[in-house]
């Protein structure tokens, strides 16, 4: 799943200002994290994990995206 993560956060931030490398990696291990929930504790959990308003939209995308 973490290349699978790594290509989607890419594509993710695509169209969101640019994330810094720190900020990529906490996209990449919040969205592993959310990932192992049920799917009705995932959007609390995110917004509860970062204040990071770039963070957050790439999490919630990748989120969106994993759930097609």
């Amino acid at each position: 799943m973490a290349d699978d993560a790594r290509m989607a956060g890419a594509a993710a931030t695509r169209g969101h200002a640019a994330v810094t490398p720190e900020q990529f990696a906490r996209v990449e291990q919040l969205f592993d994290a959310t990932c192992r929930l049920p799917q009705g504790e995932r959007a609390e959990f995110v917004s509860r994990q970062t204040r990071d308003d770039e963070v957050l939209a790439a999490v919630r995308a990748l989120l969106a995206e994993d759930e097609r």
